[in-house]
């Protein structure tokens, strides 16, 4: 079996680099993007989980997003 999961991500932060501090990263885009650490931690998530379920999606909008 394969699992397949899709992460459907909002306005992400991607400009920033990986090693900048998260805080800073939410102060400087007012909390309008997604830090790209939330997204890391997203994929760890899904790896973490066992054989026995399968994470079919994770929707990921910012909480500023008016579009959803």
């Amino acid at each position: 079996m394969i699992g397949v999961s899709v992460l459907n991500l909002g306005y992400l932060a991607s400009e920033y680099e990986i090693d900048k501090p998260t805080q800073d990263v939410l102060e400087q885009t007012e909390y309008s993007l997604i830090p790209l650490s939330d997204v890391i931690q997203a994929i760890h998530f899904i790896l973490s989980t066992t054989k026995a379920s399968c994470v079919k999606e994770i929707l990921m909008p910012t909480m500023l997003d008016q579009n959803v």
